[in-house]
């Protein structure tokens, strides 16, 4: 969730065709529809026409290991459905269970971002904290995308929801997170290294602010490390002394 200058363009004309009480608007073009709740940040992008194909550079290196390893997910922030969409082609034979807290959110995705198309699609209006801590399901993805106006949950922004994303997860399964707010990516990311040390890959998202952190459960300790090496749509593999590894991958989707 959030957009920058690069992205200018495809808000361009774009004319506000909801807002609430809260602050929570909906822009269109001709084009794209997009979501924003109290600042000027974007929430969601969607192509009104093809709502699959990503409009946000963060979708795809946030899900790039949904779509390699295609399974059952849980997608933390509904937000106007961007993600979801996207997952859903490749998802065929698996569910996306979507954990929104805001009714309102719901509704406007309903309404406006076309969330009755996504056939394989659970929307459980709950808190993120509240569902990982007392759901008995696993997933091989969890997804989390949550972000309100300017910041991470702080309910959320701790190592104890982070323990119980790994618990949720199957063998081998996969966390995936976005952090727009860099003076919460660094914290996070440490919050994560504690759970699963450095079977992790960092992809800076180009062009924007956002920071993806991918995050393994499997057992190979380098299992991300060996598969970024090799996967012909990464561009490059590096080693940080602050990020561990880090990734740049092709925006081909």
């Amino acid at each position: 969730m959030r957009v920058f200058p690069i992205m200018i363009w495809k808000t361009f004309a774009g004319r506000c065709i909801y807002q609430s009480q809260t602050g929570t608007r909906v822009y269109e073009n001709m084009i794209f529809r997009w979501l924003k709740f109290e600042s000027k940040a974007i929430q969601t992008l969607i192509n009104k026409h093809y709502p699959a194909s990503p409009a946000l550079h963060y979708i795809k290196p946030l899900l790039f290991m949904a779509k390699q390893f295609p399974d059952h997910c849980c997608l933390m922030g509904l937000g106007g459905a961007g993600a979801a969409h996207a997952l859903s082609p490749f998802l065929t034979s698996s569910k996306i269970t979507a954990v929104e807290i805001s009714q309102e959110i719901v509704d406007v995705a309903s309404r406006f971002f076309m969330l009755s198309t996504i056939p394989n699609l659970e929307v459980i209006h709950q808190d993120a904290f509240h569902f990982i801590e007392n759901t008995p399901r696993t997933f091989r993805h969890i997804i989390v995308d949550l972000f309100n106006a300017s910041h991470f949950p702080p309910h959320c922004n701790n190592d104890t929801f982070f323990a119980l994303c790994k618990s949720r997860l199957s063998k081998d399964g996969i966390l995936a997170v976005n952090l727009a707010n860099r003076q919460e990516q660094r914290p996070i990311f440490e919050m994560m290294q504690r759970q699963f040390g450095y079977n992790m890959v960092s992809i800076p998202v180009e062009g924007c602010a956002n920071l993806v952190i991918l995050a393994s459960n499997s057992e190979d300790n380098q299992f991300l490390k060996h598969y970024f090496t090799t996967h012909k749509q990464v561009k490059r593999m590096a080693w940080d002394a602050t990020w561990g590894h880090l990734a740049a991958i092709k925006q081909r989707w």
